[in-house]
Order: C-alpha cells, then structure tokens, then sequence
C-alpha cells in the first residue's frame, strides 16, 4: 500500500512560511549545528519505551535500527555525544537489554515467524551497535545492557544471520527466518550486503578472523556466484530464489547500491586489498547516475509519489554509505564525485525544503514545505549527518575515527536515564501484533506528506 499526502497536512503545511534558507557545507561549524538541530528535531518523534523503537504504525522495526545507526555516524564524525545515552538505551532496549539479542532468544521462533524480524531486519540495528564497539573500543561496555560490551551484541548477530547460509544457488544468507512463509526461498541482496559490511568492521575490532572470512565469502558470492549483478555496468538487482536459481528480481534499490558500496569501504579496510574498491567504482557511478541525474539525489518513485513505505528511506542508507566510500578511497575523482552530489543534493535541500529550525522536507528535487514526520526528518537528517561525514575532520578523515573520550564530557555513559527509554521489558514484548500496523495498510489510513 503507498503512502499518500493527507490533505490536512498539505494545507497546515501550505500556511508555512517558508524563506530559502542557506547552509555553506565547508563552515563546518555551522553544518555540525544545523545537523544536530536536524537530528534533535527526529528525535522529538521518538517515545522512550522499553521497545526502543518509533511508533511501529509509522517507522518500521528495522528503520528504527537504520535511525539509530545515523546517530552514531554523526558522533563518529562530530565528536559529539549528546544523543549517544538516549541511542544507547534504545538499542539496549530493541535487544531486551541483558539478553543482548535482537530476536528475543526466549521467545525467538514468534519472533521470526509472527512478528517478522528478518535476517536484514536485525542486521541494521547491528550497525549501530558496532560503530558503539568502533567509537568506545571492543570491550566498552553498552549502557543499558546489564554489562554487556557492544561487541558481544554485534557479534550474536552477525551469528544469528550466518545461520540462515545455505549452499542453495551457490551461497547467501536467506531474507526470511521462516522457512515455511511466503518468502522462504529468497535470498535478497541487501541481506547478504548488510552481512558482508558487518563482518568488516567485526574484524578491524576483534581480528575474528572467522568473521572476515565469512563477510568475503558472502560479497564473493554476490557478485561472482549469485547473478545478482552486472559488474561491467555496475548494475545491482534485488534478490533471488532458491529453486529457480537463474531468474534474478530485478529490481534496482538506492538502498542496495548503497550497502554494496559501503560494504566494499569497510572490506578494503579489514584486508587492504585494493580490489574492493576498484569493483564498487562502477556502482558509486551507477547509482549517482540513477538516484542524482540532475544533481540531487531522488528515489525514482518520487516523481509520481509510488513510493511504498520503506521506500522512502532507502536514500538515508545511500548518502550515508557513500560517505563511507569517501573516507575510505584516495581516488580523488571518485571522491569528487561523491562530494558534488552530496553537496548539491544539501544545497537543494535547504533552500527548497527547510525552514529555520532544520526542519526539511523529504523530496528535494521540488519546492517543497518542511514535512514535520519522521521519514522526512530521517532522510533530511541522514543527508546533514553525510554532509559532515564528507566535510568535517574533527575526528580525522577516516572510517575508523578518532575520538577523545575525555572530551565527552561524560556523555559517553548514559546519565539521563528518563530520556533513554529505559525499562523493564515484559514478556509480552516478544509477542507484539503488527495487525494494527496491517490493517492501517490496508485500508490507508497512513498518510505522509514527503
């Protein structure tokens, strides 16, 4: 079901007043005040809950996980801990605190079956949880986590995904943990991306060699066993299934683009071998090409307002992924092109979309009025977070940056607990109904203005 404009929302949002705003990318200072009022803005949508999560009938389980993982980009690449306790007790929270386990081990099966936490699912959050171990060190503890380190949580996901490889068409890690659901037999590209960039950055902080290991096999496997790509043309498709090997969904995602990129940064980064960056070219140059032919980075079903719900993040992992990509090459032509549609992509967004406060619209390739939701403050706040990503050096200019941890200030260790979402979890936690949620779908009730 596609979310459409409401009305109501277009006509408060038509009262607006909306001057063009301005923001120069290379006042660094300014960008880091703008990006943390953005981020500060998203987090006024959130409740803290013992769930850890945004209200489910509008941001799914899984972009709650992509959300938090934008926080701890900003603070690896600001310096700047503000969020961090509150990031830190949800992601505490989405993993049942000291069980330190995404699926709810006691209640795992409902979980994979009822509720719908997939292997791509789990693994965003999982993100997060490993910039915590790269930002704090391997054995830092996570707040809210009865003491336990952010690299334990990091490392039983990675785990709970590589039991779902198989060697049916060659390889990969299945999108479903149900293997009696409608879905059981597809193997889906971002799934077996999210992996491989997991297992990268696992490496640099344990030296597990066993996780390297896997993280190569699963990026082998998609672009040399799987047929989900066309190296030459830097094309990327969907997925497959398992009993009908050769035919590939072909449907091409920003969000894939994205996480094959920034998998290939952090896979440079564990082996050194320069290999990954040269095979990720063609998709850096793809995906600028189909998501920013004008200059501004756009989901193609923009144009029509098609998106369906979860489309209209998948640009948040792109600009995001692609910082990544910058930090890690020393192509100066590579890294000039992903500045240029960064910077312009910001560049459109603020004079068309944003008013005064950072609060921005989601669609930056119109005049638009700041859309107060979270999906617009999520993709708007993820371009401002990658901005500083390209710019600002404060941390160094790296993938692995470089914090002063006396210069938190304390923030570094959640003290405003009323602000974390912290408590206790109820049994009954592990069995939430998404029927709600589905029946909203369907009768399309959710409305967005984007």
């Amino acid at each position: 079901m596609l979310l459409v404009p409401s009305v109501l929302s277009l006509l408060l949002a038509s009262h607006s007043a909306l001057a063009a705003q301005y923001l120069d990318p290379t006042d660094t200072k300014s960008l880091k005040n703008a990006t943390a009022q953005a981020l500060q803005n998203l987090f006024s949508y959130y409740v803290p809950s013992s769930s850890g999560v945004f209200n489910e009938n509008t941001t799914p389980w899984h972009q709650s996980g992509m959300i938090w993982g934008q926080y701890m980009d900003y603070l690896k690449w600001s310096g700047d801990a503000q969020f961090h306790s509150r990031v830190a007790g949800a992601l505490s929270n989405m993993s049942y605190t000291d069980e330190q386990d995404f699926l709810h081990s006691k209640y795992a099966t409902l979980q994979e079956t009822l509720e719908g936490k997939w292997n791509d699912d789990i693994l965003w959050p999982a993100q997060a949880v490993i910039a915590g171990a790269e930002v704090f060190g391997a054995d830092s503890i996570q707040y809210g986590a009865a003491g336990g380190k952010w690299i334990t949580l990091a490392q039983r996901t990675f785990d709970e995904a590589y039991q779902q490889w198989d060697s049916g068409c060659g390889g990969g890690i299945y999108w479903s943990r149900n293997r009696h659901g409608s879905s059981a037999n597809y193997k889906s590209t971002i799934t077996n991306l999210e992996f491989a960039q997991q297992g990268a950055r696992i490496y640099l902080q344990t030296k597990n060699q066993t996780a390297l290991t896997l993280a190569e096999q699963t990026m082998d496997w998609v672009l040399t066993g799987s047929g989900l790509v066309v190296q030459e043309q830097g094309q990327l498709f969907d997925g497959l299934n398992v009993g009908a090997c050769g035919t590939i969904t072909r449907d091409e995602w920003s969000y894939n683009y994205g996480e094959l990129i920034g998998a290939m940064a952090w896979l440079h980064k564990a082996t050194g071998n320069s290999s990954y960056l040269s095979l990720a070219a063609p998709y850096v140059t793809r995906a600028i090409a189909i998501y920013g032919p004008n200059g501004v980075i756009a989901e193609l079903c923009e144009a029509d307002n098609s998106c369906g719900r979860d489309q209209y993040g998948f640009k948040a992992i792109l600009t995001r992924n692609l910082v990544y990509y910058y930090r890690e090459t020393s192509d100066s032509s590579m890294k000039q092109s992903i500045q240029k549609i960064i910077d312009s992509t910001l560049n459109a967004m603020v004079t068309k979309s944003c008013d005064s406060s950072w609060n921005c619209g989601g669609n930056w390739t119109v005049n638009t009025a700041p859309a107060q939701n979270v999906i617009s403050q999520t993709v708007s706040s993820a371009l401002f977070v990658s901005a500083l990503g390209i710019h600002s050096t404060a941390t160094g200019s790296g993938l692995l940056t470089n914090i002063d941890q006396a210069g938190l200030n304390g923030t570094a260790v959640a003290k405003n607990t009323t602000n974390a979402g912290l408590g206790a979890v109820s049994q009954l936690e592990g069995a939430r109904s998404t029927l709600t949620l589905a029946l909203l779908l369907v009768v399309g009730i959710l409305a967005v203005v984007f």
